[in-house]
């Protein structure tokens, strides 16, 4: 899809929450790290609401954590526990050279705490509601043409077991 749309693969940012690393992580690794080669950006999804370990992210080739929305509210809330939480992953992506963004941010309070706490990227509602994408020359009718392609082609990956899940 990258060749067909021909975005540079090092603008593309695959976002993975961390059920498929625990549901296949052999399998999970290994496209990933095929991902990573290509030039593509690999982010932690959700991070601090599935049960991985922090050996995770000695094994995966991750870029970015994105710190679950879920923790918001808490931390506006003036919960010192929340806090604590939100300030130990900014903390930890930065030990590993790591960018951290918040997502659901959604009122100003928790602009303000997610900068007190060293938070520098954040998504939401806030800045802006999403909508409908604008592709330059021609890139959308490429990548809608590669969606199709890709839907279409029902073959399992390479080395994938009968019903089982791939990333």
């Amino acid at each position: 899809m990258l060749r067909n749309s021909g975005l540079a693969a090092n603008r593309l940012e695959l976002e993975i929450t961390e059920a498929p690393l625990m549901d296949d992580a052999r399998n999970v690794l290994r496209i990933l790290t095929d991902l990573k080669a290509l030039g593509v950006r690999i982010v932690l999804d959700d991070f601090g609401t599935g049960c991985s370990s922090l050996s995770s992210f000695r094994k995966f080739p991750f870029d970015k954590i994105k710190i679950d929305r879920s923790f918001l509210g808490d931390v506006e809330d003036d919960d010192a526990e929340a806090e604590t939480l939100v300030r130990t992953i900014i903390a930890l992506g930065r030990s590993l050279r790591l960018g951290v963004t918040a997502e659901g941010v959604e009122t100003a309070q928790q602009l303000t705490s997610l900068q007190a706490l060293g938070c520098g990227f954040v998504q939401g509602y806030l800045l802006g509601r999403p909508g409908e994408a604008r592709f330059p020359d021609g890139l959308g009718e490429a990548a809608r043409v590669a969606g199709s392609a890709q839907k279409q082609d029902t073959r399992q990956p390479e080395g994938a077991a009968a019903g089982g899940r791939s990333a």
